[in-house]
């Protein structure tokens, strides 16, 4: 809950500029897609920074990815970055619609 109303202080305070890092660690599912909706629904007012390591709630803001991987910082387009092969190849480990294989 507290996570929901950090959030929900920024939709009254209307900032130019939001910046979150990791906004939905460690909530429950139900909480996760609140916080996501409120992030998003701020996007229309607000430049937002989001800083994640959760790729599928990445994926859902559709937009373009600053990545930060070996001290080396790169942008990619939403479609080069979200797809399971560039995914595999950069973290190195299988990926499968945009989600981690867990092989034994």
């Amino acid at each position: 809950e507290e996570a929901l109303v950090l959030v929900a202080s920024s939709m009254v305070l209307s900032p130019k500029i939001i910046i979150f890092d990791e906004p939905t660690a460690n909530l429950d599912p139900n909480n996760h897609i609140k916080v996501s909706k409120i992030i998003k629904k701020l996007k229309e007012n607000s430049l937002v920074i989001l800083i994640t390591h959760d790729i599928t709630f990445a994926k859902y803001f559709d937009e373009d990815v600053l990545f930060v991987h070996d001290k080396k910082i790169d942008m990619f387009g939403k479609e080069e970055f979200f797809n399971d092969s560039f995914l595999s190849e950069i973290y190195g480990v299988k990926f499968k619609n945009l989600g981690l294989v867990y092989e034994s």
